[in-house]
């Protein structure tokens, strides 16, 4: 396994002989630099910045994660790729407003034809047809982020009238919620949707583009808005994975607690059986985050050297 979840408080994380060494109180753990690409801590860990150096050094991802509130995932590496041309090209493509606004429905319109999909897999024939209606609208708008952010939008709220409709009852969905998460399904679509978010940052800067200059999520302080439009390219394969657990009854009600009786959050079995489901999950993902980021790459770099 080259990723490494730690959810053990007040773990203390040591460098020793090339290996980490994840101690507690009554054991340690270690585990081969050579092997691990990242390292994902959610919870409250000791470690000094001679491990946090060594780490990023060897090209291991650090990512801090926490399903409190108004907490902001952090992640933590090595200086990005420094492909000036990409960045160029990328920078272009944002600042001309047919090209972005292209790019852009493009963009919704993968993750709405994605999601088309899945209701048409678990037999939601009526919602699916809105989808297509949707599409359809999408191909004859305007050159207008805001009639494309409305599309959008309406496509998501036929994936959750959906997923209102399949999962069982006592799981209390009623749609999309987050900072905090209410219920025990939006708990894990926050979780997945930062590991995904950490992800989609890795790949973005190890192909040299600028992980903070979106198309479809405008720039915005703090945001790494092109990995959020990563991201939501793979909203739909996180969606079906999440709601396929509780069907499965794999991931259940009694896996969660509510913390301060409002956020509900991962309880230690829930967390033994989602870290493992999930880093099987996120390596699928990050081979096809893969291509697509080296397609994106790729394009920008053409744009500079041949803009059209």
């Amino acid at each position: 396994m080259d990723t490494l979840y730690i959810n053990h408080k007040n773990a203390c994380l040591t460098i020793h002989q090339g290996r980490l060494v994840v101690g507690q109180a009554d054991a340690s753990q270690t585990f081969s630099l050579e092997l691990l690409k990242r390292v994902v801590i959610g919870t409250t860990v000791d470690l000094n910045s001679s491990v946090v150096h060594c780490l990023v050094a060897k090209g291991i991802g650090l990512h801090f994660q926490s399903s409190r509130l108004n907490t902001t995932p952090v992640s933590v590496m090595a200086e990005p790729v420094a492909n000036v041309c990409r960045r160029q090209g990328q920078y272009y493509c944002i600042a001309n407003k047919e090209l972005s606004f292209r790019l852009a429905r493009a963009l919704v319109r993968y993750k709405l034809t994605r999601q088309s999909l899945w209701l048409k897999s678990i037999n939601q024939a009526e919602l699916s047809d809105k989808m297509s209606a949707i599409l359809t609208s999408l191909n004859q708008i305007s050159p207008d982020k805001g009639l494309l952010l409305n599309l959008e939008g309406q496509g998501a709220k036929q994936v959750y009238r959906a997923m209102q409709l399949i999962l069982p009852a006592s799981l209390e969905f009623t749609g999309r919620n987050r900072r905090p998460p209410l219920d025990p399904v939006n708990a894990l679509l926050s979780l997945g949707a930062t590991g995904l978010y950490q992800q989609a940052i890795l790949s973005l800067c190890s192909r040299g583009l600028d992980c903070y200059a979106g198309v479809f999520h405008a720039p915005c302080h703090g945001r790494a808005s092109l990995a959020c439009d990563l991201t939501d390219c793979f909203r739909p394969e996180l969606e079906a994975f999440v709601v396929d657990l509780f069907i499965r009854n794999i991931i259940n009600k009694s896996h969660f607690f509510w913390r301060k009786k409002v956020e509900c959050v991962l309880n230690r079995e829930g967390q033994r059986i989602w870290y493992p489901l999930w880093y099987r999950f996120s390596k699928q993902v990050e081979k096809k985050m893969g291509v697509t980021t080296l397609k994106w790459a790729l394009g920008a770099e053409g744009w500079i050297r041949s803009p059209h």
